[in-house]
């Protein structure tokens, strides 16, 4: 049977021409303040109309249908593209909003499945009953699927709703109920939102976005001939006495500057943070994980449970103060453009609250139940002689310049380096404990990180020369999740090393593969 095709909301148009033209509007807006005439940039603008005209063919293109078991994409005209999507193979469908789509009662949609890296269909923009109906046409392909496609069954994410009817308990065979009600697991007060703002430091983005502006405008010009520059501000304090040797008062006036500065970066972070994830929710339905957050832009997303390959705990040093850590996890596949909080458990968490929030996500050892065991001590006196060597070469160009300075840096540079090298391996770690593996790392900032085994794909032993040389070794894992930090055991005597990779791997092998 054909299915009939469905077009996108027809203010889309809007979005599209609007999502083509916002990587020119900054620019606009200085040619416009600066009144630059004759720049390119005027010329550059006119860009601007072929590209809100290709916005608008991409609306007219644009088709979408509901199969009996597949989502049918159709886009373009002279060169035609076709998509099927099996309804069981989709992991995701995020829903954004900003401001104009919820009063337009519209949302972007990106549908997401585990394989590859980006999304496999963006659809911009659809009514709030048309989100609400593909995500009942999903839910019920995926039933369908799993109760008639053996296939299907084997495949664990096939059993993951997308609907926003939610359901309680995560089971093996089919989705949960739909009547069921979501448990919420995480919601952020605003004071937790600003502990992630001072944490994360965002605020700069903000101060080089101005400054950009204000540069792009010849206030911060150098040379410029407008009546406020850099180099008519200088030469006015030189010439009013404000800038002398030895005024105290310009040093505290700096010092107080560079203070408020600071103070104006964490303030505008907090800002930020708040605006991004105003009221952060994660709850659990059945078997998936749903987040919600966002002050001007709702975000909305889906964590199949049995997608999650890697959950890891990381703390920042003033994390640490406020007894707060970052709970992130990695999924198969995914969209690598995706939002962060498609990657967030909880942005920001207490400490004690963490092994309850595990128990939800990864049933069985917690982060502190698990049995970590050290690395080789001898690591902390190899690393040690590594920055001993750096400052060696340092202090002797130095030396050149200022021999009484030069000595005195190298001697608070070796005292920090052989703090700096016994605590980061003090905090190494790894722990081999029921159907999972952990590792950990880091010394000012923290992380941790457990996998199962029936998630791993590949198990590496490596030694280096400098290894060799120690007799040492270091032992990795790999998940579909990929990463940064994945599963990472460094500086192990050989034979420990050995020992660890043959039994993680016969672990492994124990263990049916599951996506």
């Amino acid at each position: 049977m054909t299915p009939s095709s469905q077009r996108l909301h027809p203010v889309s148009v809007v979005f599209l021409v609007f999502g083509t033209l916002k990587g020119f509007l900054l620019p606009a807006a200085v040619v416009v303040m600066t009144a630059r005439s004759s720049t390119w940039e005027i010329w550059a603008l006119w860009l601007s109309g072929p590209m809100a005209l290709y916005a608008g063919y991409r609306y007219f293109t644009t088709r979408y249908a509901f199969a009996d078991d597949e989502l049918v994409i159709r886009t373009g005209l002279v060169f035609k593209n076709e998509r099927h999507i099996r309804y069981a193979r989709i992991q995701n469908i995020e829903t954004v909003q900003n401001p104009l789509h919820r009063a337009l009662r519209v949302a972007e949609v990106r549908v997401e499945t585990g394989g590859g890296t980006e999304q496999e269909a963006r659809l911009q923009v659809l009514s709030l009953d048309a989100v609400d109906e593909m995500r009942r046409r999903v839910f019920e392909g995926k039933r369908r699927s799993i109760g008639g496609d053996p296939a299907a069954t084997a495949v664990p994410d096939a059993v993951s709703s997308p609907s926003d009817d939610e359901g309680a308990t995560a089971t093996d065979a089919l989705p949960a109920s739909v009547d069921e009600a979501p448990r919420v697991l995480v919601r952020l007060g605003l004071r937790d939102l600003a502990i992630f703002g001072l944490v994360q430091n965002r605020g700069g983005l903000v101060v080089a976005a101005v400054l950009g502006v204000l540069w792009e405008a010849d206030i911060l010009d150098w040379d410029a001939g407008n009546s406020v520059n850099m180099r008519r501000l200088i030469r006015f304090a030189i010439d009013s006495g404000v800038v002398s040797n030895g005024n105290l008062a310009v040093i505290a006036v700096l010092a107080g500057s560079f203070v408020a500065f600071l103070i104006v970066v964490r303030i505008l972070s907090i800002g930020w943070a708040i605006v991004r994830l105003y009221d952060f929710t994660l709850t659990r339905s059945g078997d998936e994980l749903r987040t919600s957050c966002g002050l001007l832009t709702k975000v909305r997303t889906v964590i199949p449970l049995r997608r999650i390959q890697l959950v890891t705990m990381r703390q920042a040093p003033l994390q640490r103060a406020f007894d707060r850590v970052e709970l992130r996890v990695q999924t198969a596949g995914g969209d690598k453009n995706a939002s962060p909080s498609r990657e967030w458990l909880a942005p920001m968490l207490r400490r004690d609250a963490v092994d309850a929030l595990m128990a939800e996500v990864l049933p069985g050892s917690g982060f502190d139940a698990m049995p970590w065991r050290p690395v080789d001590r001898r690591a902390a006196w190899r690393e040690f002689r590594s920055w001993l060597r750096l400052i060696a070469a340092a202090a002797l160009i130095g030396m050149w310049f200022n021999p009484a300075i030069t000595v005195v840096a190298a001697v608070v540079l070796a005292v920090l380096a052989f703090f700096c090298a016994r605590g980061r391996v003090r905090s190494f770690g790894f722990a081999l404990a029921g159907d999972r593996i952990g590792c950990r790392g880091g010394w000012l900032w923290r992380n941790a990180s457990l996998a199962r085994y029936a998630k791993l794909q590949v198990v590496n032993m490596s030694e280096s020369p400098f290894d060799r040389r120690w007799k040492m070794a270091s032992v990795s894992a790999d998940t579909a999740g990929g990463g940064a930090h994945r599963i990472s055991i460094p500086y192990l005597p050989v034979a420990e090393a050995r020992t660890v990779f043959d039994d993680l791997g016969a672990r492994v092998n124990e263990t049916s593969f599951r996506w």
